[in-house]
């Protein structure tokens, strides 16, 4: 007859199981938490504002202010290849600047007027220092009312010359006078502020357009 388990029998092999089990915490035992990560904060850009710097200006060059000394009568008649001898100041009337008024923006301005001795031809030169650029249309305007004593006949027209100043026009055109038919040719260059215009009119007097503009590029250097 098989002998009854005690209470002492079974707890030991309940004691026994528990340890094949790998043990049991110890009461009253507490868990440690384990730290939770904390989250580097993420580092802000910092912008830094650039100044856009102003461009400066770049300062227009201004030509030296030209003579205003007349050219000699030698360097008027080698260059149109006829004798021309310099008239008394205001002998032969206005080549640029008509009915009496100012030339504009202030210019300073000299005149010289040149005839053979028969008045069949006849040159003026007009030199102005302090002209403004932006009024050299003007100074075409007052060629086109100026006709020296008579009246155009057909069309007058102005071509841009190149390589001469700043800007440069030239000009021709046949005027019907009292003592017959007269032949106006020009050109108006202006290089800075300083303006030289040359006219070449007459009966007979029919210069090449280069002699003009060789003229004035002298002058204007």
């Amino acid at each position: 007859m098989p002998k009854p388990v005690t209470i002492a029998v079974v707890a030991a092999i309940l004691a026994l199981s528990a340890a094949a089990c790998g043990g049991s915490s110890s009461p009253g035992s507490t868990a440690t938490p384990s730290p939770s990560a904390t989250a580097s904060p993420t580092p802000t850009a910092t912008v830094t504002s650039i100044a856009t710097p102003t461009p400066t200006a770049t300062p227009v060059p201004t030509a030296a202010a030209i003579s205003l000394t007349c050219p000699t009568s030698t360097t008027v008649t080698d260059d149109f290849q006829t004798p021309l001898t310099a008239l008394p100041p205001g002998g032969a009337g206005d080549a640029l600047f008509v009915n009496g008024e100012p030339p504009p923006g202030g210019a300073t301005v000299s005149q010289c007027t040149y005839s053979d001795a028969a008045i069949t031809a006849s040159v003026i030169v007009l030199l102005a220092t302090g002209y403004p650029p932006a009024d050299f249309s003007t100074a075409e305007q007052d060629i086109t009312h100026n006709t020296v004593g008579g009246t155009v006949t057909g069309t007058q027209t102005f071509d841009p010359v190149s390589g001469l100043g700043d800007q440069a026009v030239s000009y021709d055109f046949t005027l019907s006078t009292s003592s017959g038919t007269n032949y106006e040719f020009g050109t108006i260059a202006i290089q800075g502020t300083n303006l030289v215009s040359v006219l070449g009119y007459g009966t007979t007097f029919t210069p090449d357009q280069q002699m003009f503009n060789t003229l004035i590029e002298s002058l204007l250097s």
